[in-house]
């Protein structure tokens, strides 16, 4: 299976659940992801909504820590070939500024949408979303270009792997050996989850028939799609 190695520019996000609150009928709370306190960084993503909308601002992102958090917290996206994307945010220690200096008030992080967060402090770190459960499905498209894609459960509980569909207009077993799903260590290498699905299902990298494997909320994935045609990875909402 192809591997990855991203260019160490600096990036972000966490992808260990670090506790739930939900509230309103099982619709309203927060959750967190703990970042990596040795410089490197985390996939991950929010796991819920703002209220009343479709994707999460960046206002409503928590950082909870007893350390001084001030330019030490950097979110950014990554392209499809594993460098810096065209977001970059820093935590100034009240706010969000952008790679020009200005303050960020308005951006929104799309649902399912992956980013690579620093923690340069070398302390702990949780990196919390607030807000409302998303009660749509998710569907992300994925690179047409051979390039990857990274990906978060945009959802306050797991999901399963074998929940994840596709849509596309290519049949199943078209997709067969061709759509891949990784893992990033903290420096943005290759993680130790690759599973690949094989036309009927998903299996890992030893070839096994990968059965009863979840993904915590805001664990980030980095997916591939091989087939060179438009194919979407379809998340399905949680029952709460």
């Amino acid at each position: 299976m192809k591997k990855l190695m991203i260019a160490a520019s600096a990036a972000l996000c966490a992808a260990v659940s670090f506790g739930i609150g939900l509230t309103s009928a099982n619709t309203v709370g927060y959750n967190g992801s703990a970042l990596d306190e040795d410089l490197g960084a985390v996939l991950t993503g929010p796991q819920f909504v703002t209220p009343g909308g479709s994707a999460f601002l960046l206002t409503n992102i928590v950082l909870v820590s007893e350390a001084d958090l001030g330019y030490s917290i950097d979110i950014q996206t990554l392209n499809n070939w594993g460098g810096t994307g065209d977001e970059d945010y820093i935590w100034t220690g009240s706010g969000w500024e952008d790679a020009n200096g200005d303050a960020v008030t308005d951006a929104t992080l799309p649902a399912g949408k992956g980013f690579w967060v620093y923690n340069f402090t070398g302390a702990a770190v949780t990196f919390r979303s607030l807000g409302e459960v998303n009660a749509s499905d998710v569907t992300y498209p994925l690179d047409e270009d051979l390039g990857a894609v990274a990906i978060v459960n945009p959802y306050p509980t797991d999901i399963a792997l074998a929940d994840i569909t596709f849509i596309t207009s290519l049949s199943a077993s078209d997709l067969g050996y061709s759509i891949d799903i990784q893992t990033l260590n903290n420096w943005g290498g290759t993680g130790d989850e690759d599973y690949i699905w094989t036309g009927s299902g998903w299996e890992d990298a030893n070839g096994d028939p990968a059965t009863n494997v979840t993904f915590a909320p805001g664990k980030g994935l980095w997916v591939y799609n091989f087939t060179g045609a438009a194919v979407g990875l379809h998340i399905p909402a949680p029952e709460l």
